[in-house]
């Protein structure tokens, strides 16, 4: 009986971890900042050329695309239907209309809200998820018309809890027309991050492009949260935003692995006056400081064991590597 009893519990476990539900505060980190929440989404100008951001020639002289800042503010609300949302400040979007956006933090679920003739509520990120469920990417057939998914559908690959916060790993059941750089290579990953959102940018389709822009960076009450590692990309990019491997040079850290102190050398080329973050492997920004000199040192005895990335920002230009802590 206490050998099927344990069987049973197993399973329960199990189930438990696939569904993230082993959440031990009972509910989600927010998604938003106490007063203001930043978000850099990059958007395709002409798709055409868009493969610039992947690494590949362009060879037309016009930008590629454009950082849109979008701004969430928690005094800018609005009743709906008995539901509360912020009112999303859109700045340089090309959307004809603003989003407005509310959060569940029980089930971790982003909602956005669209006026006029559509009058609906559509879900852009769902932290509850199990593994092997569908999601839906919004498109204009679903902010509009139906709830149907169409050629956007992704998939849950994995769960995992990088320092006590979730994050969904998908997959793609089809590549063409969901997400930037989807014809290039390489794909850029696609996740819900615990206290971020979705990685293919929280606030809505963009209109122009007929492209979900991607989330770049996200500050919450103006202290940088999250910055997107995947090809060096910043949080202001323009139409050739690849790092070269000279540059990542100038950045020297050691030892890696690392157990304790982790030493970073800058190269004399590099004023020196930047600003190091330490970000897990989700993009969730863990540690920041200034640099103080040239050759400075950051205890890491504290942080859990695992893949780090540390990111060194001077001027609007960022340098990342990764390391490992053991």
């Amino acid at each position: 009986m206490k050998q099927k009893l344990h069987f049973i519990n197993q399973i329960i476990l199990v189930l438990l971890l696939a569904c993230g539900a082993g959440q031990v505060k009972g509910q989600y980190e927010s998604f938003f900042g106490d007063s203001i929440t930043t978000y850099n989404l990059w958007g395709e100008i002409n798709a055409y050329y868009s493969s610039a951001l992947c690494g590949e020639t362009v060879t037309n002289d016009s930008p590629v695309g454009q950082t849109i800042a979008s701004f969430l503010y928690k005094t800018d609300t609005v009743r709906i239907h008995d539901q509360l949302y912020y009112s999303v400040d859109r700045r340089m979007s090309w959307s004809p209309t603003n989003p407005y956006i509310r959060e569940d933090t029980t089930t971790g679920q982003i909602f956005m809200y669209i006026g006029g003739n559509a009058d609906r509520e559509i879900l852009i990120c769902d932290m509850s998820l199990c593994i092997g469920d569908t999601f839906c990417v919004p498109n204009p057939d679903m902010l509009y018309y139906s709830d149907s998914c169409g050629d956007n559908p992704i998939v849950v690959d994995t769960i995992e809890y990088v320092n006590e916060k979730k994050i969904i790993h998908f997959q793609r059941t089809n590549t063409e027309n969901v997400y930037f750089c989807d014809w290039g290579d390489p794909l850029l990953p696609i996740m819900f991050v615990e206290g971020v959102g979705p990685t293919y940018g929280p606030l809505g389709w963009d209109y122009i492009s007929n492209m979900v822009p991607v989330l770049l960076c996200m500050y919450k009450d103006n202290e940088l949260t999250f910055i997107f590692d995947e090809n060096n990309l910043g949080c202001w990019i323009y139409p050739t935003p690849l790092v070269s491997e000279n540059e990542t040079a100038k950045l020297l850290l050691y030892p890696n692995p690392v157990k304790r102190n982790l030493n970073i050398r800058i190269d004399e080329s590099i004023q020196g006056n930047g600003i190091i973050y330490i970000s897990d492997i989700a993009g969730r920004v863990l540690q920041k400081r200034p640099l103080n000199n040239r050759n400075d040192k950051i205890n890491m005895s504290s942080f859990s064991a695992g893949t780090y990335i540390v990111t060194y920002i001077e001027n609007g230009k960022k340098i990342s590597k990764k390391i490992i802590k053991k």
